[in-house]
């Protein structure tokens, strides 16, 4: 290496103090941040909407197993009714194919036996 290539101690801390030094760029922590109080009307609100829908979830939160399972059914049903409307269209169809095909024509016996 070059003697213009090395950096020595002495020039490293130089340069990291210019800089920390910098206005630039911050260093210092941030002073802590205080939230402003909630307005009254806000806390007021709030225990509206808590009296209005507490007893909802308390209700919603005893029933669960109930709900939970009627959840699951009515996902299986969907299931069921989405796979019947995809599926449909082919079973129709299906079912309207071609007729199975006529018997060719064979010529009576005494018509065979002239020809």
């Amino acid at each position: 290496m070059t003697g213009s290539s090395v950096q020595t101690a002495g020039d490293a801390a130089r340069d990291w103090q210019a800089l920390r030094d910098a206005g630039d760029i911050q260093y210092a922590p941030l002073p802590p941040y205080h939230r402003p109080p909630d307005p009254e009307w806000l806390k007021w609100l709030g225990k509206m909407l808590r009296k209005l829908f507490q007893p909802v979830g308390e209700a919603l939160g005893l029933s669960w197993p109930v709900i939970e399972k009627l959840l699951i059914a009515l996902a299986a049903l969907l299931v069921l009714y989405l796979a019947w409307q995809l599926l449909r269209p082919l079973l129709q169809r299906w079912r309207q194919a071609a007729p199975p095909p006529e018997p060719e024509w064979t010529p009576d016996r005494a018509k065979a036996i002239a020809l």
